[in-house]
């Protein structure tokens, strides 16, 4: 099979209805994603987190709020987004962090609710990364998409296509955008 465009390649694999995603945003702070998932958990905010003081309309008094966020179940696309800007009161910034994400097996039952109801897998595969080359003002994107039809990954480059021959090499200090599916 002969692969002109990342579109058409989703298209082959029957993406063409994405629409259960779900994005999850990570600061980089020098992460790295096992496949268990546990140096991500450190990154994502699953338990409690403690806000300033604050003014409860229910009690009327002023004292910390907790903010908590569960899942329960999880989509079958999930989408993360590596925060590559950093903003400040004077300083904008580009990361260039590597993160070393899992491309086989990314194991997400660590972070759903032991009371949820979702009985499907939790284990999800790579199959695409955008990637941005560039500063803030200006860049440039590629992709890396997975071809399960010749298992196998293809960067993207405008209208340059070119097979991987390592797995690793689709991992950069570029990735911009992670693209998992359930398996």
């Amino acid at each position: 099979m002969h692969v002109t465009s990342m579109m058409q390649l989703i298209e082959v694999q029957g993406w063409e209805n994405l629409t259960q995603l779900v994005e999850v945003n990570l600061e980089l702070k020098g992460i790295s994603m096992d496949k268990k998932g546990s140096t991500m958990g450190s990154q994502i905010q699953m338990d409690e987190i403690v806000s300033p003081i604050r003014y409860c309309p229910c009690c009327k008094k002023h004292q910390q709020a907790v903010k908590k966020l569960d899942l329960w179940r999880l989509p079958e696309v999930m989408v993360i987004h590596l925060m590559r800007f950093s903003y400040s009161q004077h300083k904008e910034n580009k990361l260039e962090t590597f993160v070393d994400y899992p491309v086989d097996d990314l194991d997400m039952s660590p972070y759903v609710s032991s009371g949820g109801t979702d009985k499907a897998s939790y284990h999800y595969r790579l199959y695409a990364i955008s990637n941005h080359y560039g500063s803030l003002g200006g860049g440039h994107y590629t992709a890396y998409v997975y071809d399960e039809g010749v298992d196998g990954w293809f960067k993207f480059d405008d209208e340059n296509v070119v097979y991987i021959d390592e797995v690793d090499d689709v991992k950069t200090s570029a990735a911009y955008l992670l693209f998992y599916r359930r398996v």
